[in-house]
């Protein structure tokens, strides 16, 4: 089994990923639930509309890191791993959508949960987030440049 990778990579792909998913937010109408969609599919997204294997069990921030997620028998995470295991971090987003008072609760309610998400993260031995705990999931480095 593979070692967790550690946390500055991580973060990174986080903040990538999440510029992306706010980026969506501003498409007109549907774009807050773009923004949403990106961020719970994101780990198995793009394998699956490319089928490309270098994007098999990563997002766009993790491939920019190196980084990739493995289940706990080491196998590629599927959509609905992906989903379980960013569940935890669209709480804000889902708050966001709604007009005017979504807009300043969605981004504070976000900030909190990430914060959480984040000392979990530093804070665990193993480097397992609460989002990976419920998808049995964790975060490697990729063993492949590119």
């Amino acid at each position: 089994m593979s070692k967790t990778a550690e946390v500055a990579p991580r973060v990174g792909a986080a903040i990538i990923d999440s510029l992306i998913g706010s980026a969506l937010f501003f498409v007109p109408v549907l774009g807050g639930l773009y923004g949403i969609f990106y961020m719970l599919s994101r780990d198995a997204l793009i394998y699956k509309l490319t089928g490309y294997e270098e994007w098999r069990s990563r997002s766009i921030g993790k491939k920019l890191m190196n980084l990739r997620i493995e289940k706990k028998d080491g196998s590629a995470v599927e959509m609905k791993n992906s989903a379980r295991r960013n569940l935890t971090l669209i709480p804000g987003r889902v708050v966001g959508v709604i007009p005017v008072l979504g807009w300043v609760l969605g981004p504070l309610l976000g900030v909190i949960v990430k914060s959480i998400e984040l000392f979990i993260l530093t804070s665990d031995p193993e480097g397992i987030r609460l989002g990976d705990r419920l998808a049995g999931t964790k975060v490697i480095k990729n063993s492949k440049r590119r």
